[in-house]
Order: C-alpha cells, then structure tokens, then sequence
C-alpha cells in the first residue's frame, strides 16, 4: 500500500441525502485492497513521500442504509475508481468510506483531512468544480487494461492535475537514482515532463470550462474514511438532468391562460363579422 500513499479520493453523484425531518439515505463503502489502475510511481512533493500516482481501483461492498421507518440495508460487491483528494494521508490497508456529496451551496468546500497534519482543506465550489472537470474528462480505466504509456501518463496527469488546482505546487521526482541507474532516471525524467505538460494542460481546461458551459456542471461526491489517518478519496460526473414535475397549481394556470385567449380570439371573430 506504499504506493497509494499521500492519497485521497474523490467520485460525482449523489450518495446521500434527507433531513433531520426526513428520512435519509446513507451510503458506505468497505475494502481490504486497492491498487494503481494505471500512472506511475514517483516521489511527490509537499510531502516528500513515494507514491502512486493514478487513477486507484478499490475492490468492495457497498452498503445503503434507509432510515426508514422501517430501517433498511443493502449490500453490492462494487469495484470503485477515484482519484486521491489528499496528499498527506496513507491509504490504508482496509477501512469503510462514507459517502458524501460536496454541497455546492456553501463556500468554501472543507476536504476533511487533505491538509497537512490531516487537518482540514478550504477549497472554493470553483475549484470543486474544477477538480470535477478533470476528473470526468480525464482518465478512466474502469474498461480494463491493458494500458499503454500514454494512456498511463494521461491517469498520472488527471491525478497531478487534481492535487495542482487544490494545492498550487505539487513536485513529481524520479525514484531511480541518477548514479547508479541512469538509464531508468533519464526515462523517468521523460514521464515527469510528459506528466507536467499533459497536466497543465487539464488544470488550464478545467479553468475555462467551468467558467463557460460547465460552470456547476459537476457531481463531486468524496469518500470520507472512518481512519482519520486514512485518505479521502473522489470521483466526478456531469449532471444527470431529469424533467421537473409541474407543480400541481400549473396546469390549471396554463388551462385559464387557454381560456383567456379563447375568449379573446372569440371576441375578434364578432367584431369581424
């Protein structure tokens, strides 16, 4: 699990919901392994640690929990794939996740544990809407694999884009030693700049998307682990629009609307004649 260290998730959608008045619905998601999907292992800076950096795939049971009454529960094996929200925080070896959608109507977004010392993160709904950008236009390797370099260096991009837009400065640092393997720095050095360009590029799309077409157009739902110690994970994606029910006074307003311009067309016709 070294890999994935430095690591918190993010996913779009609505997981839960209700009120203190209502009845609500809770989601939670458990697991005892996870591995890179795809990217590349390198040294991240701030915090100086080795790291996965990548699209993380995170075998598990998803469980949904209706208040009720009466109270209800469901359980599904589900293969998650997020992206790390977190630079500071390990992800552990196993843990439970409770899933909760970023509330876009309070600003700034606090990320529980993605600061250092694992206290919490401010970010603003404009980077939020960012972080959910990159994430639904970027890599997603839940197809499967096997993946080709580039495709690899794109889930490294997404990622480092993703720590750029919430902590400004992020430092991707070959593994390999200089000295005494050469060959294998100078080919890591080659990702690293394939890596920073291709990130530049997401972070610079996610700006004038979500200030164009896409502003608010992002779902970003965060896995908020019961370890504290452990990371915050995410995923993203684009609204699902549903038609909204006409409330019920509506149609008698829009059938009174008819009525009138009945009328009124009546009253022409006379005139005419």
């Amino acid at each position: 699990m070294k890999a994935l260290a430095g690591c918190v998730a993010a996913v779009a959608g609505v997981f839960a919901f209700g009120s203190a008045a209502s009845a609500t619905t809770t989601m939670t998601f458990s697991y005892t392994t996870a591995s890179l999907v795809a990217g590349m292992t390198d040294v991240v800076t701030p915090p100086g640690v080795t790291a996965g950096v990548g699209q993380i795939d995170i075998p598990g049971t998803l469980t949904t929990t209706d208040s009720g009454p009466p109270v209800t529960s469901t359980s599904q094996s589900k293969t998650e794939f997020l992206y790390c929200l977190d630079l500071y925080n390990g992800l552990k070896p196993n843990d439970t996740f409770t899933l909760e959608q970023v509330d876009l109507s309070t600003d700034p977004v606090i990320i529980p544990h993605a600061a250092a010392g694992g206290n919490p993160l401010s970010l603003s709904k404009g980077q939020v809407q960012q972080i959910g950008s990159i994430i639904a236009n970027g890599f997603d390797g839940s197809g499967g694999g096997p993946f080709s370099t580039a495709q690899a260096e794109n889930s490294a991009a997404t990622q480092l884009a993703i720590w750029l837009v919430e902590y400004t400065t992020v430092t991707l640092t070959p593994t390999a030693n200089s000295i005494t393997a050469p060959a294998a720095y100078a080919a890591q050095v080659a990702e690293i700049n394939a890596i920073d360009a291709l990130a530049a590029t997401k972070v610079a799309n996610s700006l004038s998307d979500t200030t164009g077409p896409g502003a608010n157009a992002y779902d970003v739902t965060i896995f908020v682990p019961d370890k504290t110690s452990s990371q915050d994970l995410s995923f993203a994606t684009v609204h699902t629009f549903v038609n909204t029910p006409l409330p019920g006074t509506l149609p008698l307003f829009v059938s009174g609307l008819g009525g009138l311009g009945m009328l009124g067309w009546r009253r022409i016709k006379r005139k005419a004649s």
